[in-house]
């Protein structure tokens, strides 16, 4: 297994030097020291570092990468002026630091933990899940850990081929603490928010969109978060454009629809005249759902005309029918492929790929049929098509209850009202 290497105690080893020190063997740990002098006391905002006399940090910090983690050391900087003391590699310490010099951290390190490698940050700012980063990560490591048990395992048979009396033990598993965990991408997240949610807050109010916007309400986001007097914050919603593109953020105290309308005017005057978008998706509050509903007053939120998504008009739906009917989930199943349908290429690529492994997708079972098909990309078509499969649907169904109806009222004689 990479073996760590031994801290460094003398200070001139690490203080102000660009070095790299590696192990004995190719694959053991790397040290790196941290410990530049010439940056700015995090309390005074002086230059006034000693250097000279500063402790060494002989605690070495792991910093995760995508497979092996790499160490850093540092020592324990004192301003001459103020006397305050913190680690060399203290964010609001390096950022002082030439560009050059900060660059050689590479790592979001907060508080006492252990530090995160930035292209595992950028790669959750662009989307990727923790999870699967964390999964990548112990994959990535598994593979050298692969290469390392093997060369082990080639060195004891050499041991024992050339007459050594060798006693190889089992080769070590990987120790869980040098995977990174979603804990430490989480803070290491936040901590990253914190620093550039100024600029994040420039581009998010930048973003536009062309065909309409949609009203997203998440109540878990804030179910447990209080305002500074105490209070529970009752809701909270995106304003979201195309693409699925996040236009804002808002907590508010409660589901209200003022509130989304003073957001959506935000939204709509970021963009020009010729430009704007003329209609918004909503979950709540589209109309009252009964027929003429649905008025001139009602029909408009923050100047734009109001559509119920997808999602919501389905729960409508389900709920005008009768939880015992013995066919709603059929139905409610045939409305959801009514209005999300399956790409046909991506269906062609998934049966191609089925039909050149028979020995492995042969015999599937419906569970697993079903979970591939998650990975198909689904569309909404246009609105008369989606109106002209469901009137369809229903007109189908419906003859199957009248039929349903005649058979029982033959058999028992009695009258359905």
């Amino acid at each position: 297994m990479p073996r760590k290497p031994e801290a460094k105690h003398d200070i001139r080893l690490i203080r102000n030097i660009k070095v790299l020190y590696h192990g004995k063997k190719a694959y053991d740990f790397k040290l790196q020291p941290f410990a530049y002098t010439c940056g700015q006391c995090i309390t005074c905002g002086r230059k006034s570092i000693k250097n000279k006399g500063q402790n060494v940090n002989l605690y070495p910090k792991m910093v995760h990468t995508s497979s092996k983690p790499r160490l850093i050391q540092g020592i324990v900087l004192e301003c001459e002026l103020c006397g305050s003391k913190f680690q060399s590699f203290h964010y609001d310490y390096m950022i002082t630091l030439k560009p050059h010099l900060r660059q050689e951290l590479n790592a979001m390190i907060v508080g006492g933990g252990e530090g995160v490698e930035m292209s595992l940050v950028r790669s959750m700012k662009i989307g990727t899940k923790m999870a699967d980063i964390e999964k990548s990560s112990r994959a990535n490591l598994f593979s050298e850990y692969c290469v390392w048990r093997d060369d082990f395992e080639a060195r004891c048979k050499k041991k024992i081929e050339d007459g050594f009396d060798a006693e190889c033990d089992p080769f070590p598993d990987i120790p869980e603490k040098w995977v990174v965990n979603v804990t430490q991408l989480n803070r290491a997240k936040i901590k990253d928010y914190m620093i550039e949610q100024k600029w994040l807050k420039h581009e998010l109010v930048a973003l536009q969109s062309e065909h309409a916007l949609a009203v997203d309400h998440q109540l878990k986001a804030v179910k447990s978060m209080k305002t500074g007097e105490g209070e529970v914050n009752g809701q909270s919603f995106y304003v979201v454009g195309d693409g699925s593109f996040i236009m804002s953020y808002v907590v508010v105290p409660d589901t209200g629809m003022e509130w989304a309308a003073d957001a959506l005017k935000e939204a709509v005057e970021r963009h020009s005249e010729d430009s704007r978008p003329r209609f918004v998706y909503v979950d709540i509050d589209c109309c009252n759902g009964h027929e003429n509903g649905r008025t001139e007053k009602t029909m408009h939120l923050g100047g734009l005309i109001k559509k119920l998504d997808c999602m919501h008009a389905q729960l409508r739906i389900s709920s005008e029918i009768p939880a015992e009917h013995p066919r709603k989930g059929t139905f409610m199943k045939k409305v959801t492929k009514a209005i999300f349908v399956e790409n046909t290429e991506d269906v062609a690529e998934l049966e191609a790929v089925r039909s050149r492994h028979p020995a492995k997708c042969g015999k599937l079972s419906a569970k697993q049929k079903k979970v591939d098909r998650k990975h198909i990309w689904r569309i909404i078509p246009k609105g008369k098509e989606v109106v002209k499969e469901l009137i369809l649907l229903l007109k189908i169904e419906a003859t199957k209850d009248v039929a349903a109806k005649q058979r029982w009222e033959a058999v028992t004689g009695q009258r359905v009202p």
